[in-house]
């Protein structure tokens, strides 16, 4: 993460625009708000498939372009959830 935002930091550096620090604080929480979200889902084991297909969708979104770490851990918690077991 500390990589794309140094790029964003100097492609705007490059496009002569100033980053404020307004907007350096509503960048920090946004991504502070996406990693809680992230903890949150790979902690929580879905119980319905409704539950199931959203969090694969917003793991499809949200690791896109990146190492999928995040959906890595939710594949450890998806597997003890009662979805998975057959039988």
């Amino acid at each position: 993460m500390a990589a794309s935002l140094a790029v964003d930091e100097v492609k705007a550096l490059r496009d002569g625009r100033e980053i404020t620090q307004e907007a350096e604080d509503r960048l920090d929480a946004a991504v502070e708000a996406n990693e809680e979200a992230a903890d949150l889902l790979t902690s929580t084991a879905p119980t319905t498939m409704a539950g199931l297909a959203a969090a694969v969708a917003w793991l499809l979104e949200y690791d896109e372009g990146c190492i999928p770490d995040t959906s890595g851990q939710f594949l450890r918690t998806l597997a003890s959830s009662p979805l998975m077991v057959v039988g």
